[in-house]
């Protein structure tokens, strides 16, 4: 019998030693009944309970996405030339009523600065780009272009020479070169 009573003794304060440890804390609180007037109920100043401090549990992290290693596009900060005649800048990436196409459209040879890009969209492959030399194009002088039909036949293609790659100030949106 008195090997019973251990056991239950040792079993009564693990559970009281888990309680503790998981926060568990006997709360003190104001009785319910009526306090003499003029005698204020509990306050702020009340001196904290004397039980131990709970145990904060860690917050499962979830864990961060594996960093991309798709390669940045080649097209992207240099200078492409228009291989199809009457190239077709809009004003979004996409076909639709609410991508305004911009005329005139580009002639065969005109060199474009790539500003952002590619998006799929409609079939085709986009890229943001700015006129370098060609003038006259409505809306905000830049826009976007498909890179290739659907049948796969280039549209543009990269410039060679001196001029094929340019730096881009992303904070005043201008291209210099």
């Amino acid at each position: 019998m008195h090997r019973d009573r251990v056991h239950l003794l040792v079993a009564l304060l693990t559970v009281v030693a888990l309680a503790v440890a998981c926060g568990s804390t006997a709360s003190s609180s104001p009785s319910a009944g009526p306090t003499p007037a003029g005698t204020p109920a509990a306050s702020a100043t009340t001196a904290p309970p004397t039980s131990s401090p709970a145990i904060a549990t860690p917050t499962p992290v979830a864990p961060m996405p594996p960093a991309s290693t798709a390669p940045a596009d080649p097209l992207l900060g240099r200078v492409v030339v228009t291989v199809s005649d009457h190239l077709v800048v809009r004003s979004e990436p996409w076909v639709g009523a609410d991508s305004t196409m911009y005329k005139p459209w580009l002639p065969l040879g005109t060199e474009l600065t790539v500003l952002e890009g590619p998006v799929a969209d409609s079939g085709y492959l986009w890229y943001m780009v700015a006129p370098i030399s060609f003038e006259g194009l409505d809306g905000p002088g830049y826009g976007w272009v498909a890179a290739a039909g659907k049948d796969g036949e280039p549209w543009i293609a990269p410039a060679t020479g001196a001029t094929s790659c340019v730096s881009l100030d992303r904070t005043s949106s201008a291209v210099s070169g």
